[in-house]
């Protein structure tokens, strides 16, 4: 077994405090081939790996940004078969496994985290030392479409760890379509969402949010605006108010979708109108995956068949 390393630099987060320990991310023990990544902004940690064959090979800049100060670093120790297993597709593992605790932040608040690229680097079966380096062409923004800077305490990143740990199992399959029939509604809703939070345009974005929601709510294209606003209401609220307005957001989010989908225009005070709806979207996404990813069966109606799922509704919104 070949022991390697695995390093990569975090953008678009701080974390205020020090790291007293390391924060682990580890997969859902349906994913049990997925390695245990650590993340930390405590140099003294970072700086046992920073050796000067490590600068060589990956380059001044890239070492000077592992280097800076308030950095937050994920990195692993493991091993590996180099005769059966290619460096670069471990390597990817490490990677995938740092998208979807990206998801897992994204349940705690609306960020645009993501990384650049990540390193595996090992002293291969020849005795020469030797990086493998990989980036995901996919990059993650915030629900107005842009990228921030967001602020994240050591105690918001354990609970998204507990997200990824307790709740959330990796698909690992490269399908050319989501909607295989091997998946259920949380995993193509999913889908939809990490499209929209690699979307930049304001309207795809919007587009990807309702495509999720229907995933979710619906069974069929009958009255679908209607359907969907009057579900998405009544399954998150109780109170009349709340409901009304709930519907009324969900409303106009569809209308933009419906524009957008047919090859509509907006005039600029429009899409500073979306920029402030689609916040409210996206906490309502939120709210909802959470439940999704997190209600245990047999209680969660997304896993439902689709006569008992549309059954829930019809009684939910005629009590």
């Amino acid at each position: 077994m070949t022991n390697c390393v695995f390093i990569c630099v975090i953008n678009n987060i701080v974390v205020q405090q020090k790291f007293a320990n390391d924060v682990e991310i580890i997969a859902n023990e349906q994913n049990q081939n997925y390695p245990i990544i650590r993340l930390t902004n405590n140099k003294d940690v970072i700086i046992k790996f920073l050796s000067p064959e490590l600068e060589q090979l990956i380059g001044l800049i890239e070492f000077r940004h592992i280097q800076e100060n308030e950095t937050l670093v994920a990195f692993s120790e493991g091993k590996f078969d180099e005769t059966k297993d290619n460096s670069l597709a471990y390597l990817n593992l490490h990677l995938s496994l740092l998208k979807m605790y990206f998801t897992c932040l994204w349940m705690i608040k609306d960020n645009s985290v993501d990384f650049d690229l990540g390193f595996l680097y090992f002293r291969n079966i020849r005795n020469e030392i030797e990086v493998s380096s990989n980036i995901f062409s996919a990059s993650n923004f915030s629900c107005q479409g842009n990228s921030k800077l967001v602020s994240f305490s050591v105690a918001e990143l354990k609970q998204a760890s507990e997200f990824l740990k307790e709740s959330i199992v990796i698909e690992s399959d490269k399908l050319k379509s989501a909607n295989s029939y091997k998946y259920g509604r949380i995993t193509i809703s999913n889908y939809f969402i990490q499209h929209a939070r690699s979307c930049s345009d304001l309207g795809l974005k919007m587009t990807s949010y309702c495509s999720s929601l229907e995933t979710l709510f619906s069974n069929d294209n009958t009255e679908l605006s209607h359907k969907l606003a009057e579900r998405v209401a009544h399954f998150l609220s109780v109170d009349k108010i709340k409901r009304i307005n709930l519907f009324k957001l969900m409303k106009k989010a569809y209308e933009v979708r419906s524009k957008v989908v047919h090859g509509g225009t907006f005039k600029p005070e429009k899409i500073k109108e979306i920029e402030t709806l689609i916040i409210e979207v996206d906490k309502i996404c939120r709210q909802i995956m959470i439940y999704a990813f997190t209600r245990p069966d047999p209680d969660n109606i997304f896993n439902w068949s689709n006569e008992n799922h549309e059954a829930y509704f019809l009684d939910l919104i005629m009590t």
